[in-house]
């Protein structure tokens, strides 16, 4: 009797002396529980045991971490950044939380900021490919053509196979007029993803920019046997054909583009050419008058000059 007295007391005594380490191993189970709760997609429940574990413990970055991402996955990006802010001051070299901070500041529409976490990311951990990719594409976005070819050379200097990088670059030298280094990068994407049709239909929109308009249309083929519906290649298909003087072709490829986007303006004016072109006065002026109604001020122009409207 005196032995279970004795354990009683002992036990007692040591919850009373360390009730932190208790409150922290109970938070770290409902931290636990919370992401297997959200892997599952039961989010309700992991926001609930991640908010529990903060009660218990509000010093576990894990906790807010992970209620983070799951704030993020929801669109809640206000919440979410409030997690990863507490998350970064708990844990200020968390490059993953820095990273995500990032792209909350980014769908914030505070791409500055972004800017600033990203490249923070980065000095914590340089191998983090996402925080270098949305970098890149961050700088892509704001004009900054410089620093978006810098930062996905780095990155396919770290990891030649990340196709991505390559297709982004080939953007970048694209804009720049590049066109060499353009096509290098595309043909390294295609190589490393094969049937990609966004990366085939870039490469033919550069290759029709620089008037081979054959090789372009090779590719834009290409791109529509991988996705039969894949609006921008018969829409610049259309184009490419038009400049070869093949007007029925361009007329099919637009009218094709319409059907997946019925509301293409751009579709619209091209198949509009294209009928001039085939003497089709009526159905030409009835696609300018469609675009121009849809609100697309080329067509006001176009029905001036051929349509006398």
């Amino acid at each position: 009797m005196k032995n279970i007295r004795l354990f009683i007391l002992i036990f007692i005594i040591t919850l009373t002396i360390n009730p932190g380490l208790y409150a922290q191993k109970y938070a770290e189970d409902f931290v636990s529980r919370g992401t297997k709760a959200a892997k599952l997609g039961y989010t309700d429940n992991a926001l609930e045991d991640f908010t529990k574990a903060i009660k218990l413990d509000s010093k576990l970055p894990e906790a807010y971490y992970n209620r983070g991402l799951v704030y993020f996955d929801l669109t809640e990006y206000q919440k979410a950044l409030d997690d990863f802010n507490k998350t970064v001051q708990l844990r200020p070299e968390q490059a993953e939380a820095l990273l995500h901070r990032g792209l909350c500041w980014y769908h914030l529409d505070k791409s500055d900021i972004a800017i600033k976490d990203f490249s923070a990311a980065l000095k914590a951990d340089s191998s983090l490919q996402d925080a270098a990719k949305n970098l890149g594409l961050v700088y892509l976005e704001t004009g900054n053509l410089a620093e978006a070819e810098k930062s996905f050379s780095i990155l396919i200097r770290r990891n030649p196979e990340y196709t991505e990088a390559w297709y982004h670059r080939g953007l970048i030298r694209h804009q720049t007029k590049e066109y060499k280094g353009a096509l290098r990068d595309f043909d390294q994407a295609v190589k490393l993803s094969p049937g990609n049709p966004e990366y085939l239909s870039s490469r033919g929109v550069l290759k029709a920019v620089q008037g081979l308009f054959y090789a372009a249309i090779e590719d834009f083929d290409l791109a529509l046997q991988s996705d039969t519906l894949y609006f921008e290649a018969y829409l610049n298909r259309g184009l490419a054909q038009f400049n070869l003087l093949r007007f029925e072709k361009s007329e099919n490829d637009y009218s094709k583009a319409l059907i997946i986007d019925p509301v293409s303006t751009d579709a619209l004016i091209g198949r509009a050419h294209a009928r001039m072109a085939l003497k089709k006065i009526s159905s030409a002026c009835a696609d300018f008058r469609l675009a121009r109604d849809m609100g697309d001020p080329k067509a006001n122009a176009y029905l001036l000059k051929y349509c006398k409207e």
